[in-house]
């Protein structure tokens, strides 16, 4: 299953919501998080359903991989991406990705994982970026 729509239509919410509902089955994978200072966006983070997580992007960063004003360390992002959708298919019920965007398309682990994880045998609940992500 795939959610699209432009940036804030909560398709985050949506796909927690879901996580929530589908509590009984083994799932893995991650969903991403704005990180807030002083009311203000300044970041995201990826949260792993395991409980890891990563800042993958922030307004600080000097990283020469930008998307609008977010420097991108997308190397962050490879150890979440290991252990959430990494895992052998028979460990796991549904794959949930949260999202599929610019900023997650910049690491190198994600992009070579996600067809896999598409063209494999265990369902994957997922959020595309409709036009840019931030």
């Amino acid at each position: 299953m795939l959610l699209t729509g432009p940036p804030g239509w909560r398709k985050t919410t949506v796909v927690r919501r879901v996580v929530q509902a589908l509590g009984d089955l083994r799932l893995a994978g991650f969903y991403t998080q704005e990180v807030r200072e002083r009311g203000q966006r300044v970041g995201f983070e990826i949260i792993g359903l395991g409980g890891q997580r990563s800042l993958l992007a922030h307004v600080d960063w000097r990283s020469h991989l930008r998307v609008g004003r977010y420097g991108v360390e997308p190397d962050r992002l490879v150890p979440v991406i290991e252990a959430e959708l990494g895992q052998p298919p028979d460990k796991v019920d549904v794959h949930v990705i949260d999202e599929i965007g610019k900023l997650e398309l910049y690491c190198p682990a994600f992009v070579e994982r996600v067809p896999l994880l598409l063209s494999g045998p265990t369902p994957v609940v997922a959020t595309v970026a409709l036009r840019g992500q931030v």
